[in-house]
């Protein structure tokens, strides 16, 4: 694995309880980005799927072109997107698709075509 960016800290963010304060860290990965333009959701479906990223990576926004592991998810993370997806959305998607398409545009589109074909 490669990161996609590094960033020097003067000091890791904590909480007032001392723990690290991940909701400072993602702020610093969205601001830290580089050469990515923010593109909103566009469809229902999008938005549905941002809110769920937004939910379990503790991220203010996603955009279409967000990769999910880029904002911090990983394979729990995905496994627990895959339930809610099943779930909310009544889609059979599989933990597989969420690695080989790993940008909200792109499992979008994976969505809809399991919505309208059944699970490849």
């Amino acid at each position: 694995m490669v990161p996609a960016a590094i960033v020097i800290l003067d000091a890791i963010p904590l909480t007032p309880n001392g723990k690290v304060d991940r909701q400072a860290l993602a702020e610093l990965r969205l601001e830290g980005r580089p050469d990515k333009t923010h593109a909103e959701p566009r469809t229902d479906l999008e938005k549905q799927l941002a809110a769920f990223w937004c939910e379990l990576l503790e991220v203010e926004r996603v955009g279409l072109h967000d990769n999910f592991f880029e904002l911090g998810g990983q394979s729990l993370k995905a496994m627990q997107l895959v339930a809610r997806v099943r779930r909310f959305l009544a889609v059979e998607l599989s933990i597989v698709h969420v690695f080989e398409k790993p940008t909200l545009a792109q499992m979008a589109e994976v969505i809809e075509a399991i919505a309208e074909n059944g699970p490849s």
